[in-house]
Order: C-alpha cells, then structure tokens, then sequence
C-alpha cells in the first residue's frame, strides 16, 4: 500500500511551485518547511573548538549584542563556552 502526502489547500499553498527561501517575515506556521540551525548552540561548538585547540585570543565581532536576534543568540553562545571553561566573556 502505497501512502501519498495530502497536498496543502489553496489557502496554505504558496503561489509559487519553487522554494522560497526567507530571512525574516510573518509567514503562517505550517505553510512553509523551514531549515534553521541552533545560532547559540553553534556559537558555542565553535568557540569551544578554538578553546580546545589551544587558541587564547578569541573574538566575536557583532553589530550589538542587545538585537534579540541571531547576533544576541551568537553572542550568548561564545560567552557560555568561554565561561564554561573558566574565562570570563
């Protein structure tokens, strides 16, 4: 037996019939498929990276750090590895 996917209704469906990638927008949930990482998460694997190889100078160059954004989120990330590892950020 054989399963199909149910197609979106109209109201859902984008007009289009290709990908459509964003960066910001209030698109309704569901009515897309979406790829995003973890910005805090991968902040703080590649801080801990460069700490683990023996790199002392490490810095993150930001527009603000205060944007509730992917910046705040990066920022948060390199701090809590640097913290976790006894440095102060």
């Amino acid at each position: 037996m054989t399963t199909r996917a149910r197609k979106p209704s109209p109201s859902v469906r984008p007009s289009c019939a290709v990908p459509l990638p964003t960066s910001f927008g209030n698109l309704e949930r569901g009515a897309y498929s979406s790829v995003s990482i973890d910005d805090r998460a991968a902040a703080y694997q590649a801080t801990s990276y460069l700490i683990d190889q023996g790199h002392t100078k490490i810095a993150v160059l930001l527009d603000t750090i205060h944007d509730r954004s992917i910046s705040e989120l990066r920022y948060m990330g390199f701090c809590q590895a640097l913290e976790d590892r006894g440095a102060a950020c």
